[in-house]
């Protein structure tokens, strides 16, 4: 069928305002919502949001170290049975013969280094030994989408945070090469992750009428794959919420039909 036929549009109605548990994939394949990362694109320039328009109904990335990182904290079951060590320096370097031989008796599997394995390992302990961090990764929901209508402006957004601890607060991983609290900082607000953060706390706040706190979980990629907390400054997140509402400003005169 024709992916331009008026069967297969996506209206908002698909999602209405609420919490879902859908996979990556469905996340991303739904175009009638508003991202952060499409905020961002926008704030860059108007060329930068076309080329990601164009884009977005591609696949998934391409698995990596931050994404293996990610399952075994939050599907700590689903990464022991689908996450396979290779004894060799990238993972790209395992003859492709014997990986189609792995794929054919399991077709869920994916593939990281030794290495890589051994840092995903050693940023668990690390997290182990914040009890704190280990109760939200129990309780807490993960890799939860919500859809909502902004209130201001009437566009319709969209987010997936890592973790859901309800009503407390919004967890967010990030792995980094230097997880020193100066460096992620600075890394924070050239990658512009406040304007996400307040993006994702308006939509909580607006989905649930509740207004957790905001926390990243920074990791080392590695050793000692030191892992620690920060919690953005209100100033941090004020300047988040102005890119955002700019950014939604922004798209409403570039697409007005949004």
């Amino acid at each position: 069928m024709d992916p331009a036929e008026p069967s297969d549009v996506q209206t908002p109605a698909d999602f209405a305002p609420g919490i879902y548990d859908i996979d990556l994939q469905t996340y991303l394949n739904e175009q009638a919502h508003v991202s952060s990362s499409m905020l961002k694109r926008v704030l860059e320039s108007p060329e930068a949001l076309q080329r990601y328009l164009a884009r977005r109904h591609e696949s998934a990335p391409v698995l990596d170290f931050g994404t293996a990182v990610h399952c075994a904290l939050l599907e700590p079951a689903r990464f022991k049975e689908e996450y396979v060590a290779l004894p060799v320096q990238r993972a790209d370097m395992f003859h492709e013969a014997d990986m189609a031989l792995i794929k054919a008796e399991r077709s869920d599997v994916y593939f990281i280094t030794e290495a890589q394995m051994q840092a995903v390992r050693g940023i668990c302990d690390h997290v182990r030994q914040l009890p704190e961090v280990m109760a939200l990764l129990r309780d807490g929901l993960a890799e939860r989408s919500l859809f909502w209508q902004d209130e201001a402006t009437g566009i319709h957004c969209k987010i997936r945070p890592d973790l859901l601890a309800l009503p407390h607060l919004i967890l967010e991983l990030k792995t980094t090469f230097n997880p020193s609290l100066a460096v992620f900082q600075r890394t924070a607000l050239m990658q512009r992750y406040h304007l996400s953060a307040a993006m994702y706390l308006d939509g909580v706040a607006q989905v649930t009428g509740q207004r957790p706190r905001y926390m990243y979980l920074v990791a080392g990629r590695h050793a000692p794959n030191e892992v620690l907390t920060f919690v953005p400054s209100e100033a941090m997140l004020r300047e988040g919420d102005r890119l955002y509402r700019l950014a939604l400003a922004t798209i409403q005169g570039e697409l007005p039909g949004l």
